[in-house]
């Protein structure tokens, strides 16, 4: 986001530069604009991830990030990679970095979360919603690209997303795509080719004609695609921008092998081919220029800008396409930084290995030159060793030292050198300038001398890798800090040291180890807010300048605005409280930078840094003690520095627990001397060019000048005045360096963010520079001397460079040394080989054996031994990598051999050229043989072997017999032949192989029998031995004639001589006859193997043949299983993804089975408990008759006179007694149980219930005892039967409740059915939408073009045969239905004229009568009129008017009132109205008024500037355009005016049509009448 600085702000801020590769991450790493154009997105690199959201007002020009935002927080833990609106601008769609990578949907409206995915395991580029279809989202990044979409769920919308496969394309990284309207996406890749994608899936890959040309040479960062025109454009590393033309043939297609002529990549992707190969060439191509990548493209109506990798960016005029660099800056981050000592430039070094060189007063970067490592540590040369102040040294991470010199238009390389083999993290010059020394993180300091061309001095080890270096102020001690936590004090070397040896030195050092002090530090801080103070105090001035010392905290978005505060420091260790922590949010921030501190005399000062504002304090400090360290911790040197004097101290700061203080040390003391509140962990610490200030910059972004305090007085620089401020991010803002101006009132720093800031810095202290005049020749306006030659980044160091100089030479000596030796031994072994040859030529009793030539016989010995010893030391050196190759190897097969089953096997005929080969086949996963277990489990099967055969097979014997040969003790011989016998008879059982294998068993046996029965070897019989000591005793002198030592006699030799000639000619003889027989045989055996091996040849093609159309068969049942295997996958994955559902509704069926079985069961048994209740009373009513019966059988006459008196006692209510179980009286008291009885169900009071009853008189008493123990009886049955009632209607009701639940249980239960049916019928219905492949046989396809069958077959129908033969069925029945068809619209046609003939004679009576009715009407009424409606009009005139005259009444008045009212609207309306015209007037007078005014003080304040003569001429027509100009002004208002009145009346005009006119009510009432 480029800057505008106002005219007032240009001393302040002179120059903001970012490179174009590094995103802005001081407050937002992502800036997108919604589509409404009305809203700003950022997104913070924050630990709480913001996602602020800020509103443009309508007439801003520039974007400005000051104002109030909200927030949207939960999209990630750290860090925002992308982001991007939808098309409506409703949806935001963000993706995290490390470590989550969550992909976040959000709702930009309401600021709520919608949804969230992991997007994926690394880092994601880009994310976009789709154009053209909703709910759609596309990623891409690191070796992926994503295909999303917003599903329905069961529980609800989710996130579900498709990663593509690349398949057989290499897993590339994925920066731009596009997406088409047909759902397509085109992506680019790293190779430079374009990939075509299809749900996921590749269609097409786009490149250009040739072999291995790929559309661009490297990532594909950008591409579009303009569907319309039919071009598209694609930029990537290589520095090209190419466009296509998509609509333009020729180009090739391959598919797989076979090539497609004239056809469009685009039509061919859509045609649905897979592994689509399209070669395309560019229309037209632009080339940026060498070393040029191309990162993105912004385009406008009338230009381009495009961003380079490298730290350009280029604008590209249209439609010409010219090209003009309108930015060129560091690609990286930029690590250091210098200032010259004698005017205004700046050099800056970053790792992408540029030196650049600025001017603070140009405002502009001169020159700059790249090479090859990054620049690491960069000074300016003092003047004592360059006085022309035109050369800097420039240390790189490869271990090189330059030194360059300005020349005219470039930098001129003076000297390089690699002294080093690490980065060069330090540089410095000793005080005289005699002597350079480098640091390096190879722990090695080396020294050159600066006055003889920077000859190498040597180096010295350090105890780590160097931080940083600086010499003491005489010149005579070099202070090293480390990366351990050590310092060392090396002295410093003399210029005449010997260095042909080597260049390491052994000079005296002192070493120091940093303790940290205990600091108390404050738990809370006093902060001191501004008030007004009275007016008339002068503000606090600086000296000499009429300034004060400020502290500038820039804002994070580096806008350049600061906040103004003048720092003291008031506490001992205290933090300030106007600075703004890193970690804080920025509202905090600001509110810190509102606060003020207090100056060195106590005096107050505001924001601005005026006076008038005094100070109240809030809290109070209260210090804390740290805790020691333990012992051995050391602390990491970030910097250090010689004070100023010779007392020697140094100051230092370093990481951990003691960074954010300054420390006063000396090499000789193991405490510290002083300390001071610092910056957090410090980058650099250095001198300015006065020497008057320490310059230092921190990991969080911040900058620090502070004055410097006099030598052991650390402490007085709280109280002196410094420059702070929050400048780089805080975050990735390490601040690689900062330097001031060599007056001082500049400050420039750089950052790794890739950032570089200028702005004017004023300090009090500040003194004025004396002037420098640089000698002659100073000024860069030629080449003063031939550059040197650069080292490149593989050369040796110096040290290795020399101590290979010595190799060399320690070898030459030694070769020749060794060719000396080699000569002696060639002039011993020729003069060996020559004894050798001589001693062959002589007579074999003259030679010597071989043994004797052998000097020393141990010398072969101790070769074979030393031999032995280095094959077996060679075997261990490579045993680590001969054991990695064998783990590789394993891991080789495990991945490409384990998992097959089989191998791919190819066997070739011999004669017919045919070619068959085996089915490469995959071993089952565990889960598949599993599953595959189970399905047999399910299905029952069994092993087949045991089904057909029925009888164990020989496998099973074979096992049974290793188990008895394992278990059971071995037979005697006897028994081992019984079994071998039945073995044998067992074995005619079995087929032939098994007879076969059963059969070498048995003879392995007997072998094993008859090899037992061998003896020893060792084992010699007595009787021999004897025979053999008796032969050797007492043989005699014989020799045989086949002895040596034989003599022949002289009367056997000729006889034995012929014997001997007659045998060799027989043997000659026989031998020719011999060879004779074996040569026929052996052409025979030829002949006869010849035949055979025609035979196995043509037996093996021919069995070739057959088995290559069995695999012809077994390759289409293989596909077809596949396929059908495919099918049933796929029902086996939607089964398992709705098993859960499914089990779910069945096991709550089952509950509710359970619940319904369960009623119904207590049902029955209710039902039984009510049954046998009910038959209890009938018992007991029984009984109880039987009790009436019996007291009616008392009275032997049925008139006897005492019956009605016993009957009236017998049925009187009385208590019931409770009797004991015996049969006594139970224990009468209050809360006896005694229960009463109802006789005949009537419901009475007990009659005389205290009365003692006695025998009436006229009644017997055996009479009267009879009827009182039936009564008594009669009344416990009573009292049984209410009782048993009771209980029934007990039970009643809990049948009653259970009839209740059960129906609820059913209905339940129905509901579940219902259920489960519809899920069913869903299942079955998704099952059903499963596509099912068939296959078809060539003769089963009769869908033929032209006689062909064509390579489309989408447009044909698969029938079955029965279905086949229905339709030909059919279509025979339609026939005859036709015919009969034809028959009845033969019949109908006649019938049809008949009706014909009929109609016409109707119309023709019809019309006569017509006529007649016509014409009576007209002589009987004089007009044709409607009898009928003639006849309602008559009936209903009366009353219908009536009914419409009372509707009109009633509508009239409703509407009188309405129109009153509207008519008050209006009225209130127009003086509304007419209230805003006044007012407006009224403001347009006053802006006219006040533009009179301005026009009028604006001329004034010219006429003063203006020279006191003036031209007359020149004024007469400044005076005619200043009259010329006020006209136009007037006509514009006069146009204006008009144009407000036109509108005016236009209202009056839409207000007149809106609220129309009242109406008279005069007119209504004439209205009313005229009705009436």
């Amino acid at each position: 986001m480029s800057e505008e600085i106002p005219p007032d702000r240009n001393e302040e801020v002179l120059e903001r530069k970012r490179s174009p590769t590094t995103l802005p991450t001081t407050l937002a790493d992502q800036v997108n604009m919604r589509p409404t154009n009305k809203k700003v997105k950022t997104m913070e690199e924050e630990e709480e991830e913001n996602r602020q959201k800020y509103k443009l007002p309508k007439d801003a020009v520039k974007m400005i990030f000051s104002f109030g935002f909200e927030t949207m927080k939960g999209g990630t833990e750290q860090m925002f990679t992308a982001a991007n609106f939808s098309k409506d601008g409703k949806q935001l769609a963000t993706v995290g970095g490390h470590p989550d990578y969550w992909l976040t949907v959000w709702d930009w409206e309401s600021e709520t979360m919608i949804l969230r995915s992991k997007a994926f395991s690394q880092e994601v580029f880009k994310v976009n919603f789709s154009s053209y279809f909703a709910g759609q989202l596309i990623t891409s990044g690191v070796g992926h690209i994503r295909f999303w979409k917003m599903a329905s769920t069961f529980t609800g919308l989710k996130l579900e997303g498709a990663i593509a496969k690349f398949g057989t394309v290499p897993i590339s990284d994925v920066a731009g795509y596009v997406e088409l309207r047909n759902s397509k996406v085109l992506s680019g890749t790293e190779s430079g080719s374009i990939l075509v994608w299809d749900d996921g899936l590749i269609k097409a890959q786009l490149k250009r004609p040739g072999e291995n040309i790929m559309c661009h040479n490297g990532m594909i960062e950008y591409i579009t695609l303009n569907e319309d025109a039919k071009e598209m454009t694609t930029a990537g590393a290589d520095g090209f921008i190419r466009f296509w033309n998509l609509d333009k043939p020729p180009w090739w297609v391959y598919f797989l092998t076979k090539p497609r002529k004239n056809c469009k990549w685009l039509d061919a992707a859509n045609d649905g081919d897979d592994k689509l190969v399209c070669e395309i060439n560019p229309v037209r191509e632009i080339h940026l220029g060498e070393g040029v990548k191309i990162k993105g493209i912004l385009c406008e109506a009338d230009h381009w800008i495009i961003q380079d990798e490298g730290g350009a960016l280029w604008k590209a005029k249209l439609p010409e396409y010219q090209m003009e660099k309108v930015l060129d800056f560091h690609a990286g981050p930029v690590t250091c930084v210098a200032s010259s000592p004698i005017n205004y430039d700046l050099v800056s070094g970053g790792s992408d290995g540029t030196v650049r060189l600025y001017s603070f007063k140009q405002h502009q970067q001169r020159i700059w030159r790249k090479f090859s490592g990054g620049v690491s540590s960069l000074l300016w040369l003092p003047l004592k060793v360059e006085p022309t102040g035109n050369s800097v040294v420039a240390g790189f991470t490869d271990g090189v030292v330059r030194v360059l010199t300005l020349a005219t238009d470039e930098w001129m390389l003076t000297r390089a050198m690699k002294p080093h083999k690490l980065d060069v993290a330090a540089l410095s010059f000793s005080k005289d300038g005699e002597i350079l020394a480098t640091g390096s993180k190879d722990s090695t300091i080396f020294f050159f001398h600066c006055s003889n061309s920077y000859r190498a001095l040597g180096f010295c080890n350090i105890p780590g890798p160097i931080t940083s270096i600086d010499w003491a102020p005489n010149g005579n001690h070099v202070l090293v800090g480390c990366q351990n936590g050590a310092i060392v004090e090396v002295t410093r070397p003399g210029v005449d040291g010997d260095t042909s040896r080597s260049f390491e030195l052994i000079l005296p050092m002192k070493a120091y180890m940093f303790r940290r002090p205990k600091i108390k530090k404050p738990k809370v801080v006093s902060v001191v807010k501004t008030e007004e103070l009275s007016k008339g105090e002068a503000p606090l001035s600086a000296a000499g300048s009429g300034e004060e010392p400020k502290t500038g905290n820039v804002s994070p978005d580096g806008d350049g605005v600061k906040n103004e505060t003048v720092e003291a420091g008031t506490s001992n260790d205290g933090p300030k409280e106007d600075q703004i922590s890193p970690g804080e949010p920025q509202d905090d921030a600001v509110e810190k930078s509102e606060e003020a501190s207090v100056t060195a005399d106590g005096n107050p000062v505001n924001v601005e840094g005026k006076p008038g504002e005094a100070q109240a304090p809030v809290h109070a400090v209260v210090e804390e003690e740290e805790p020691d360290d333990p012992p051995g911790t050391s602390f990491p040197v970030r910097a250090l520095m010689y004070t100023h004097g010779n007392l020697g101290t140094f100051y230092l700061t370093v990481e951990g627990l003691a960074s954010g203080y300054l420390y006063e040390c000396h090499i000789d003391s193991e405490e510290v001397l002083g300390y001071t509140k610092w910056l957090g962990p410090v980058q650099f610490l250095h001198f300015t060019h006065s020497s008057q200030f320490i310059i230092s910059g921190s990991d969080d972004g911040m900058v620090r000048v502070q004055k410097v305090p006099p030598p052991s007085q650390l402490k007085l620089a709280e109280a002196s005045y410094y420059w702070e401020g929050g400048i780089h991010d805080a975050f990735y803002g390490v601040v690689g360096g900062a330097v001031l101006s060599f007056d001082e009132k500049f400050l420039a720093s750089v950052s790794y963010d890739g950032s570089f800031f200028v702005q004017s810095i004023n300090m009090e202290m500040a003194l004025e520079m004396p002037h420098y005049n640089p000698p002659p020749g100073a000024k860069p306006e030629e080449k003063l001397t031939a550059e040197t030659e650069d080292v490149s980044e593989d050369t040796l160091s110096i040290e290795e460079q020399r101590a290979k100089t010595e190799q060399d030479e320690r070898l030459r000596l030694a070769m020749e040394k060794k060719n000396v030796v080699l000569a002696k031994v060639d002039t011993l072994r020729n003069s060996l080989a020559a004894l050798i040859k001589e001693m062959n030529e002589r007579e074999r009793n003259e030679k010597l054996p071989m043994e004797h030539f052998e000097v020393d016989p141990h010398v072969r010995i101790m070769l074979a031994e030393e031999e032995k010893r280095e094959v077996e030391q060679a075997q261990k050196e490579l045993q680590w990598d001969s054991e990695k190759r064998n783990v590789a190897l394993q891991k080789l097969k495990a991945w490409y051999l384990d998992p097959v089953e089989v191998e791919r096997i190819v066997l070739h005929a011999f004669k017919s050229g045919q070619v068959v080969s085996s089915f490469r086949t995959a071993k089952l996963s565990p889960e598949m043989q599993e599953a595959i277990a189970e399905a047999k489990k399910q299905k029952g099967v069994r092993r087949w072997t045991k089904l057909q055969r029925g009888r164990e097979t020989y496998y099973d014997i074979k096992e049974k017999e290793e188990v008895e040969e394992v278990v059971i003790e071995p037979k005697t011989t006897d028994a081992e032949e019984d079994d071998i016998e039945a073995e044998k008879k067992r074995i005619e059982e079995f087929s032939k192989a098994e007879q076969r294998r059963l059969m070498l068993k048995i003879r392995d046996r007997e072998m094993a029998k008859y090899m037992s029965t061998k003896p020893d070897e060792t084992w010699v019989s007595e009787e021999d031995a004897a025979a053999i000591d008796d032969a050797e005793n007492n043989k005699g002198d014989f020799k045989l004639k086949s002895d040596p030592a034989y003599v022949v006699p002289d009367e056997l030799r000729e006889a034995r001589e012929y014997e001997e000639k007659k045998k060799s000619a027989e043997e000659a003889a026989l031998k020719l006859a011999e060879q004779e027989s074996q040569h026929t045989k052996l052409r025979y055996e030829k002949r006869v193997l010849l035949e055979r091996n025609a035979a196995i040849i043509s037996n093996f093609d021919n069995d070739l043949e057959n088995l290559r159309a069995n695999r012809f068969s077994l390759e289409v049942n293989i596909k077809a299983a596949a396929l059908k295997m495919m099918a049933l996958y796929q029902e086996l994955r939607y089964l398992q993804k709705t098993q859960p559902v499914e089990e779910s509704l069945d096991k709550k069926i089952r509950e509710k089975m359970k619940a319904v079985f369960d009623m119904k069961v207590k049902l029955d048994e209710q039902e039984k408990l009510m049954e046998a209740k009910k038959e209890e009373i009938t018992l007991l009513i029984n009984r109880r008759l039987e009790i009436v019966n019996e007291f009616d059988r008392i009275f032997s006459e049925p008139d006897d006179p005492q019956k009605p008196i016993l009957h009236k006692l017998f049925i009187k209510i009385i208590r019931r007694v409770k009797r004991n179980p015996d049969g006594t009286l139970a224990d009468s008291d209050e809360d006896s149980d005694l229960e009463e009885t109802v006789a005949d169900g009537d419901e009475e009071d007990y009659e005389d219930d205290d009365v003692i009853e006695v025998c009436p008189p006229n009644v017997t008493q055996q009479f009267y005892d009879q009827m009182f123990k039936l009564r008594e009886r009669r009344v416990e049955e009573d009292w049984l039967i209410k009782e048993a009632n009771k209980a029934l209607d007990a039970l009643t009701r809990e049948r009653d409740n259970i009839v209740k639940k059960k129906k609820l249980t059913d209905a339940s239960l129905e509901s579940g059915e219902k259920e489960i049916a519809v899920f069913q019928k869903e299942k079955q219905f998704s099952l059903n939408e499963i596509d099912i492949v068939l296959s078809l046989k060539m003769h089963q396809i009769e869908y033929l073009e032209d006689g062909e069958m064509p390579e489309d077959l989408s447009g044909g129908l698969v029938f079955d045969n029965a279905v086949f033969q229905n339709l030909k069925d059919i279509i025979a029945d339609h026939m005859k239905a036709k015919l009969s068809l034809k028959e009845l619209h033969t019949e109908l046609r006649k019938e049809h004229q008949a009706l014909s003939r009929e109609k016409r004679i109707e119309e023709e009576r019809t019309t006569h009568i017509e006529a007649r009715c016509v014409e009576v009407q007209m002589l009987k009424f004089g007009q044709v009129i409607d009898m009928e409606v003639l006849d309602v009009i008559s009936k209903d005139m009366k009353k219908d008017t009536k009914e419409l005259k009372e509707q009109l009444r009633t509508q009239e008045s409703q509407h009188g009132l309405a129109i009153h009212e509207w008519n008050k609207k209006i009225e209130e309306a127009t003086d509304d109205l007419a209230a805003c015209t006044k007012e407006n007037s009224q403001v347009l007078h006053t802006i006219a008024d006040l533009k009179t005014k301005q026009n009028y003080l604006t001329a004034g304040m010219k006429a003063r500037v203006i020279a006191t003569l003036k031209d007359p001429l020149v004024e007469k027509s400044k005076h005619a355009s200043e009259h010329s100009r006020l006209c136009e002004i007037i006509q514009t208002q006069d146009a204006l005016i008009q144009k407000m009145q036109q509108d005016i009346t236009q209202m009056r005009t839409d207000l007149d049509k809106l609220y129309p006119a009242p109406i008279d009510e005069a007119s209504i009432q004439r209205y009313s009448g005229l009705l009436g």
